[in-house]
């Protein structure tokens, strides 16, 4: 197999067969110089255009496979690749790029500890009531399900023209989807806050918090998604740490000259995250403006899919991506539709639900890193597994890949259980801390505790599925780990539901354990599917 690609050049009809067919496999040779094997010939005519018709039609035959297997009898054999090539070894990883890669958990991490902050300080500074800190804590949520979708199509666009060097192409794409994440954004906000007007009445300080919170945390995640589609993670930190120094000084600045007021703590964010994307679209900028630089081909003429076509390409992944984020928030809504005691009950039983469950959340998202950095060495190493396999032993290729996702998973696991330990831990020991001298950070009670510790282990779970659905949609294959998601979310919301309602509140948590297994296998079920034949799949990816 061979690592540079092209376009296969289709013929038109022609009076000999086999002379046509001889001509399709000069061309398929061009594309690939030494295929390994007929699945990946089969894959290379169908990103050629070519399907089941047109192969009876013009070529005489009864499938794209049985086209390809009469083409791949005609490649011309190529010398075998010698022992010291073979086992040349991929090219070394650079450290800082590792290092950027297993930033990306504690980066994800940081805008939630961000948000928790500053949401303890309207509480216990800023003069907010708990409507105005249950409106910006509504805007954080829906705010990641608005832009989810957008994040996960752009970045697989962008990232097919950045691989090929197309940066004009791939700043168009995703500039595209992003400005569609925002105008939904912008749309999603105004129903979103005329709703609120029109059945609620809430005080006016509520609807402009829900506002304006909802609307710049959404510009925060398209932005930290183009920023991680690029490689530039620190710059997201960076951008982070400018937006916090910005709401600082501002308040401080503010509360000197007017005192305490709510709009004071609003304005200072306002003015904090609006610094926080300046950073990160003036690093976005500046990066693709050094690649365009260093490619060859940056400027070339490349002309974009028709809008139908599309949005019936991406829309799998953005359903994914919209999908994953319900599957997360599905056993939040068990919890707070569980049996409570009344009254103060209901809003005990939402805060114990959100504050558990979202701790529960750390040791994933520092483990993330872990996740991407596979996803960037399986890449890499795949070329160097190329010069492994030779025509007459095409399986070899689909046992590396497969020992490489064996050993890949199992070093996650030792890492998510590790940093899922460290989080609970820590957050013990500073919990035993604080309540010791009086002071109480947390709504921490017994209830909360349990929660936690069922989240911990039921978004471990989950985030087993989710690596393997990580694979599928590097092979694009979106709708199996769609399908996986799909069960996950039915699966959380009817254990949690039956649980919650027939017991206490509390066990509605069993409702993650249960569905993030049930999102697991399924996903491990299609992850077996595809690496049966993972070589066809690899090949038909591009």
């Amino acid at each position: 197999m061979s690592a540079t690609w092209g376009t296969i050049d289709l013929p038109g009809p022609a009076p000999a067969p086999d002379a046509t067919l001889d001509r399709l496999a000069d061309e398929v040779q061009c594309v690939c110089v030494q295929p390994i094997d007929v699945l990946q010939v089969a894959a290379l005519l169908e990103t050629a255009g070519i399907t089941d018709n047109s192969a009876m039609l013009r070529y005489g035959h009864v499938s794209v496979f049985d086209l390809a297997e009469s083409v791949t009898r005609r490649i011309t054999p190529q010398p075998a690749v010698s022992s010291a090539a073979a086992l040349t070894p991929a090219a070394p990883e650079l450290r800082w790029q590792a290092a950027m890669d297993y930033l990306r958990g504690p980066l994800t991490l940081l805008p939630m500890v961000l948000l928790s902050a500053v949401i303890m300080v309207y509480q216990s500074y800023g003069e907010w009531s708990s409507a105005q800190v249950l409106a910006f804590s509504l805007s954080v949520v829906t705010s990641l399900l608005v832009t989810s979708g957008f994040v996960q199509a752009a970045s697989r666009k962008g990232s097919s023209y950045l691989s090929q060097g197309y940066i004009v192409a791939a700043r168009r794409i995703v500039s595209i989807i992003m400005g569609a994440g925002l105008l939904a954004a912008c749309i999603v906000g105004g129903a979103l806050v005329a709703a609120v007007l029109r059945y609620l009445a809430p005080p006016t300080e509520v609807v402009v918090t829900m506002g304006v919170s909802f609307l710049v945390l959404s510009c925060l995640w398209l932005a930290a998604g183009v920023l991680f589609l690029l490689g530039q993670v620190i710059w997201f930190g960076l951008g982070l740490a400018v937006g916090v120094t910005l709401i600082a000084a501002v308040l401080h600045g503010l509360t000197a000259w007017v005192g305490e007021r709510s709009w004071a703590m609003l304005a200072a964010t306002f003015v904090g995250f609006s610094g926080a994307l300046a950073v990160m679209y003036l690093a976005a900028r500046r990066t693709l403006a050094r690649r365009a630089a260093l490619s060859p081909v940056s400027s070339q003429a490349v002309v974009l899919p028709a809008t139908p076509h599309l949005l019936v390409n991406l829309a799998p992944y953005f359903a994914y991506g919209v999908l994953y984020v319900v599957l997360v928030l599905s056993g939040h809504i068990s919890g707070w539709l569980g049996a409570a005691p009344g009254g103060a009950g209901r809003m005990m039983a939402v805060t114990a639900t959100e504050v558990g469950l979202t701790i529960a959340l750390g040791g994933v998202i520092l483990a993330g890193g872990v996740a991407e950095r596979t996803v960037a060495r399986f890449w890499r190493l795949i070329k160097s597994y190329q010069l492994k396999v030779s025509p007459a032993q095409p399986a070899e290729f689909s046992r590396l890949i497969q020992t490489f996702f064996r050993r890949e998973i199992l070093r996650y696991g030792v890492v998510l259980a590790l940093c899922s330990a460290l989080v609970a831990a820590l957050l013990l020991i500073f919990q035993a801390a604080t309540s010791g001298r009086g002071a109480t950070i947390l709504p921490w009670t017994a209830e909360t505790q349990f929660i936690m510790a069922l989240g911990l282990v039921g978004y471990g779970i989950m985030a087993l599925g989710v690596f393997q659905c990580m694979f599928l949609i590097t092979l694009s294959r979106p709708g199996m780990a769609t399908e996986a998601v799909v069960i996950g979310i039915a699966c959380t919301l009817i254990v949690g539901a039956l649980a919650g309602q027939l017991t206490y509140y509390p066990y509605s948590a069993l409702g993650v354990v249960c569905g993030s297994l049930a999102f697991a296998l399924a996903a491990r079920r299609n992850l077996q599917q595809v690496l049966r034949q993972v070589d066809y799949y690899y090949y038909a990816s591009f």
